[in-house]
């Protein structure tokens, strides 16, 4: 960082940079399982940004969802040998993404807008694909279909359409709101304490926790409700498998 990053970098962004190196190097904690590759001696710093950003999306989206999703907006289900089953903690996104090599594991923004669900589609222990459920446009408390990927953003069999199509048809409806399925604050509270208390208790001893306490005791997730609500409402909905083919520089 001293030999390669520019002087205007932000303060905040070096802070989460060493947050980043340091739980690196501490497995079993909870920042470390959110990482998507851990620091190394010979990383670059442009590849060092790229994974912090990544990691900063995580730690966005292990903040909106805090404890877990209790309360889905749809119900799990089984159809046609399919099973439907929704995507309720941090490590549910987490490990779905990597099975199906999609940017499942950076969809705070839509998450945190209230405007998604997301449910695994499975058979057996195969994870075939994934769909997100939104609000419908013309019966905004309904849901609906907003896309259905397989693995890699390919286009999902027409059999597993036909048992998504059934699994909608048999929920008993209500009107859906954002607020329903969002964990309350004091659950998103407990897990980012959990979460950060480690790294602070090693920043204390060396007497420099109380800036960055400050900055990760503020919920994450809020910094950017607003950005992602504005980004949900004037752009394309970004496909399940975009980001997957962009770190491999497809």
């Amino acid at each position: 960082m001293a030999r390669q990053a520019e002087r205007s970098w932000p303060e905040a962004d070096s802070d989460l940079m060493a947050a980043w190196a340091w739980y690196s190097q501490q497995p079993g904690l909870i920042g470390h399982r959110l990482l998507r590759r851990p620091w190394a001696a010979d990383i670059s710093i442009k590849r060092a940004r790229e994974e912090v950003a990544a990691w900063r999306q995580r730690l966005r989206l292990s903040d909106y969802l805090g404890t877990g999703i209790e309360l889905p907006w749809l119900a799990d289900g089984a159809v046609g040998g399919f099973r439907f089953v929704a995507l309720r903690t941090i490590d549910d996104f987490i490990n779905e993404s990597v099975a199906l090599d999609n940017c499942l594991d950076q969809y705070a923004d839509h998450l945190a807008a209230g405007l998604s669900a997301i449910y695994a589609i499975r058979k057996g222990e195969r994870h075939l694909a994934c769909v997100e459920i939104g609000l419908h446009g013309e019966e905004v408390s309904m849901p609906t279909i907003v896309q259905l990927r397989a693995a890699r953003n390919r286009r999902a069999a027409p059999e597993v359409w036909q048992a998504t199509f059934a699994w909608l048809g048999s929920q008993r409806l209500e009107p859906l709101s954002p607020e329903r399925h969002a964990p309350k604050p004091l659950q998103r509270l407990a897990a980012r304490r959990q979460l950060w208390e480690p790294y602070l208790a090693y920043l204390e001893r060396n007497g420099r926790a109380q800036r960055f306490r400050r900055q990760v005791l503020e919920p994450l997730a809020s910094r950017g409700l607003r950005r992602g609500r504005q980004q949900a409402a004037r752009t394309p909905r970004r496909r399940l498998g975009d980001a997957a083919r962009q770190d491999k520089g497809e």
